[in-house]
């Protein structure tokens, strides 16, 4: 049985090379034999082949398949990184507000976090509007305090205070000594 299915490979063989080649059976032994050998190495090769399509179409889709994971990826960290940026430019923009005291300390993280919401447009308008305030120096005391009618001068005010019961005692005792 395995002999006739050798004898039919051969046949099969010395058909495909006729047909490839366009030579006849009417052909001499040793050609047929030397078309039998060039017929196993072409099916051979053609096997080969065959088999190294097949392994670059598995790779291909492969290839393809971690492609497509890595463009997500890289999808997902430019969004991270977008939201980064977005987070320490609102935390920098508090930060200048509380500098200009527009907000308290505490109030960083919640109005950094409403900076961060903004877009692009909406944000550069509020850092704008943030960095033309200006601020007003405080100064630390008094140097002098004057009512609004110019009468008391916090300087002078022992001077200008209105007589009480106790005033009147201290001035008569002062008056005596």
């Amino acid at each position: 049985m395995s002999e006739n299915k050798s004898h039919t490979r051969e046949e099969l063989l010395e058909k495909i090379s006729s047909a490839l080649f366009g030579d006849d059976n009417s052909a001499s032994t040793e050609k047929g034999v030397s078309k039998s050998i060039n017929m196993q190495k072409v099916a051979s090769l053609t096997m080969t082949a065959s088999k190294m399509l097949k392994y670059a179409a598995e790779e291909t889709k492969k290839m393809k398949v971690q492609m497509e994971k890595l463009a997500d990826e890289n999808q997902k960290l430019a969004s991270e990184l977008l939201i980064r940026e977005k987070k320490e430019r609102g935390t920098e923009l508090a930060a200048l507000m509380n500098d200009k005291k527009m907000i308290k300390k505490a109030d960083i993280p919640a109005q950094a976090q409403k900076i961060a919401e903004l877009d692009d447009e909406a944000f550069e308008m509020f850092k704008t509007a943030v960095e033309n305030i200006s601020v007003k120096s405080e100064k630390v005391g008094l140097d002098n305090l004057t009512f609004l009618d110019g009468t008391y001068n916090i300087n002078n005010i022992r001077d200008n205070r209105k007589t009480t019961l106790a005033d009147s005692i201290e001035d008569a005792i002062n008056e005596k000594s």
